[in-house]
């Protein structure tokens, strides 16, 4: 449940992911929710409740986000910002996107309406077909605290 819910809770300042490992295509999957609904508009909203599983998302950089220069919008094919890539995909998702934008697909997994909260309200699917050197939360980003 932790990994599929992106192990938070609004007080949380940890987060808790699986490690991916490829299939035998070599491509790595993870789910994610969307983060930020809280601050969109009713509009994408209203969007985010009528999206169907397998519909295709695509990911844009929003340098100029005063926040964080480095944020991942979710995008629908008509153009409804439906929320962010979260912070831990982020660093991983950022680099193979500024290899080749085509080895990164995100897919709608599941909505779950209202009154489900915000940070549950959708589950996508993030696949990357990586290239050989890649080795998913590798950097030092993601190293263990402790060796032990």
């Amino acid at each position: 449940m932790l990994a599929r819910s992106g192990g938070r809770r609004e007080t949380d300042t940890l987060t808790v992911f699986l490690i991916p490992e490829p299939d035998s295509e070599g491509r790595y999957r993870l789910h994610f929710f969307s983060h930020g609904l809280r601050y969109l508009p009713q509009c994408a909203i209203e969007r985010i409740n009528c999206l169907e599983p397998g519909e295709k998302l695509w990911l844009a950089h929003e340098f100029q986000n005063h926040y964080d220069s480095k944020a991942l919008t979710l995008n629908t094919e008509d153009h409804y910002i439906v929320g962010y890539c979260p912070r831990y995909l982020k660093s991983e998702i950022f680099e193979l996107l500024l290899r080749n934008p085509s080895f990164v697909e995100v897919r709608v997994e599941r909505v779950n309406q209202p009154p489900t909260p915000f940070q549950f309200r959708l589950l996508c699917n993030i696949t990357t077909q990586c290239y050989n050197d890649f080795r998913p939360f590798s950097s030092h980003e993601y190293q263990p605290l402790s060796s032990s």
